[in-house]
């Protein structure tokens, strides 16, 4: 074979994976989703909807639409989002609505499929449910500022906001207990590390309120700052003090002393400020060299946060 003929059949061989693939791929025109729940025409005074469709495995993801009225004559635009899976929670006001569904995959899609839903204007707050946004359950974040979220209900006068460090939400437990006019609540430094756990519930003043809402859980792990000795830098006679910045609201800090290449500590020691002198009497038998410290934090509930970074000091 000539070289042309080569550089041609291999060039063709590199492209026959993914025109395979395209060949393969489903067409979806020829599909109909089929809207489960709720049904057609559905009517209720439940704020809080649940929509789900059927799921099948030749379609990638699913694309939802939500308006207020209907689709040949919108009002209002509640939704237009690309799902993975095949349901979706949201809070509608009292109205008139229809949704739809389409799948997708790479190359092809569905038709919608449509349904009518009708939410009832409701007399009493006691019969709703609330919608929790953010946190999400078991969300985990390596910062002291934290913005609850949720989906708000058309009677609720306020949110009453509950933040523990136990699920049992014990009032010696109880960090945050707080009265809220908006959907959402912006806390900053004042969890610290560990482990929160949060509720909700809406409000008309003197009147009525719904229960409580699910309790969710979420992580802290604040890593302390360490500022000064600067990493790197020399240290020519003790004492001297460390120190560092922490997270709000924990029990202590533990810092570790690391003495040339040995692996393990040879000084740990608590502290309940963000700062330690270290004394010429916590080197003995160490002598001038190089020497590494880290700090960790305890939180209120007695977990741990992860290591601030290593850093190094030359000590004369």
């Amino acid at each position: 074979m000539n070289k042309p003929l080569l550089s041609t059949a291999l060039f063709l061989l590199a492209l026959l994976p993914f025109s395979c693939g395209v060949l393969l791929e489903e067409d979806l025109s020829k599909l109909k989703i089929e809207l489960l729940a709720p049904n057609d025409g559905y009517s209720s005074n439940q704020e809080l909807q649940e929509l789900v469709w059927a799921a099948d495995e030749v379609i990638d993801s699913f694309r939802l639409e939500v308006v207020q009225d209907s689709f040949s004559a919108i009002s209002a635009y509640i939704l237009d989002s690309t799902i993975l899976g095949n349901s979706h929670r949201l809070t509608l006001s009292p109205g008139h609505y229809q949704w739809r569904v389409r799948g997708i995959n790479g190359s092809s899609s569905t038709d919608y499929e449509t349904f009518n839903l009708t939410i009832e204007p409701d007399s009493s707050l006691s019969h709703q449910s609330l919608y929790l946004i953010q946190p999400e359950d078991l969300a985990s974040f390596n910062t002291d500022s934290i913005l609850f979220l949720w989906e708000g209900l058309s009677l609720a006068q306020s949110y009453r906001l509950q933040v523990a460090s136990h699920p049992s939400f014990n009032s010696q437990l109880m960090l945050i207990d707080q009265q809220i006019s908006q959907d959402y609540y912006l806390l900053q430094q004042q969890l610290g590390t560990g482990t929160f756990y949060w509720r909700l519930r809406a409000i008309r003043q003197h009147l009525d309120s719904t229960a409580w809402s699910a309790t969710l859980s979420f992580s802290l792990n604040i890593a302390p700052e360490l500022t000064q000795p600067a990493s790197a830098s020399q240290i020519n006679s003790l004492p001297a003090n460390f120190s560092w910045r922490s997270a709000s609201q924990h029990q202590r800090d533990s810092i570790y002393f690391y003495y040339e290449n040995e692996s393990s500590p040879f000084l740990i020691r608590a502290s309940q400020t963000a700062n330690f002198n270290l004394l010429a009497n916590d080197t003995i038998g160490k002598g001038a060299g190089n020497y590494y410290w880290k700090v960790r934090a305890v939180g209120v509930n007695g977990q741990l946060s992860s290591y601030s970074p290593l850093w190094q000091v030359m000590i004369n």
